[in-house]
């Protein structure tokens, strides 16, 4: 009901709605999507995605987070009942395939904590999200001196994510508004927020 009256405000009018997905206007999100977009870590291997407090509340958040990644849509392979969600709002557990590669969405139980973190893993490094995203670790792969493949921290790793994300969707805002860009570019207007619902 709330999407149809959303739909009917832009059918009557030239609004333009932003969905608050906050990683989409932080510039660290940002800055690690165009690099795996790039294929800096070449071709994903495997991907260990966690959230909690139901799928409509943060497994959205996680889906669209994804989305934002990759440039291909994920292929849903299952879904089952996860831990408990909140009311009204279960959780699931599902398994994802990007490219090929498995991707699993689990659920936690926030009884025990809050648990949102994303562990992708490619062929020459691995990206670590913890903290509800405040927290981006990136490591790419290195031979050592026993020619051993290891992981090491990348470019000034960790990187502190989610630094004021609503500042910078008002400076998205703004910009449109000067012309300077288009909201479209967010991926965070209800057309493409659609698309991860």
């Amino acid at each position: 009901e709330e999407l149809k009256y959303l739909d009917g405000l832009l059918k009557e009018s030239p609004l333009h709605l932003l969905v608050n997905h906050t990683r989409r206007f932080d510039p660290k999100h940002q800055d690690l999507a165009a690099m795996i977009q790039q294929k800096m870590f070449g071709g994903m291997v495997m991907g260990h995605c966690y959230y909690y407090g139901g799928w409509k509340n943060n497994g959205a958040h996680l889906i669209d987070t994804l989305r934002m990644f990759f440039e291909v849509e994920p292929v849903i392979r299952s879904v089952t009942p996860g831990k408990p969600g909140r009311p009204s709002d279960p959780c699931w557990d599902v398994e994802l395939s990007v490219e090929g590669a498995p991707i699993f969405l689990q659920s936690f139980d926030e009884k025990y904590y809050q648990l949102f973190e994303m562990n992708l893993f490619y062929e020459f490094g691995r990206v670590l999200i913890k903290d509800i995203g405040r927290s981006i670790i990136v490591e790419s792969m290195k031979i050592d001196s026993l020619d051993q493949r290891v992981l090491k921290s990348y470019a000034g790793s960790p990187w502190q994510g989610l630094d004021n994300p609503m500042y910078h969707a008002v400076d998205a805002i703004a910009n449109f508004l000067k012309g300077e860009s288009l909201l479209d570019e967010t991926g965070a207007t209800l057309p493409e927020v659609r698309k991860s619902m």
